[in-house]
């Protein structure tokens, strides 16, 4: 897969599937962006526990040492952030968006299921919910009640910067149910 690059050993490389492993392949408009930052990689990085048999790899128009970091920050080491600068990858799979001489080309939020080292699956919701959904993982009563509980506590996140920006109260989780 053209295109995709990652540090190793503080060199840039081209990033490897191996074809014996599945991936959930997830396309960002960038690293450090708000919605990126803020819910996608760590909704991902939080219920890694129900992608067990799946490698998580997450890509963006930005450079090697941008998505480390950003992962390193925001998301969790069991997940590669590659590079894919030159958005060469995100046009090949019909992901790639030209921003124009500002932002040059970028990803389109996606996500996909690798098999057999060939981009399969589009995932409708790119996002964590839809993809566990979309797979149908989410089985058991006690992994449903966890992964509902971290979906209601995304929303209150959401629904609360939207008031912060509004200057209306903040709720609690405790608040929701009223």
């Amino acid at each position: 897969m053209e295109g995709l690059y990652k540090l190793v050993d503080g060199d840039v490389a081209p990033y490897e599937f191996n074809k014996e492993q599945k991936y959930i392949l997830v396309g960002v408009p960038g690293a450090f962006t708000p919605t990126c930052t803020d819910y996608h990689l760590p909704g991902f990085a939080k219920n890694l526990d129900m992608l067990k048999g799946y490698k998580v790899v997450f890509f963006a128009g930005n450079d090697c040492s941008t998505m480390e970091a950003w992962n390193k920050i925001y998301g969790h080491p069991d997940i590669d952030a590659v590079s894919d600068d030159k958005a060469i990858f995100s046009q090949s799979i019909g992901e790639g968006v030209d921003f124009g001489p500002t932002y040059d080309w970028r990803t389109n939020r996606c996500a996909y299921l690798v098999e057999n080292g060939k981009v399969g699956k589009k995932f409708t919701n790119p996002f964590i919910d839809g993809v566990l959904d979309e797979l149908d993982i989410v089985q058991d009563e006690a992994a449903q009640i966890a992964y509902q509980k971290w979906i209601d506590e995304q929303t209150i996140a959401i629904e609360d910067a939207k008031s912060q920006r509004e200057g209306t109260p903040i709720r609690t989780p405790d608040q929701t149910a009223e």
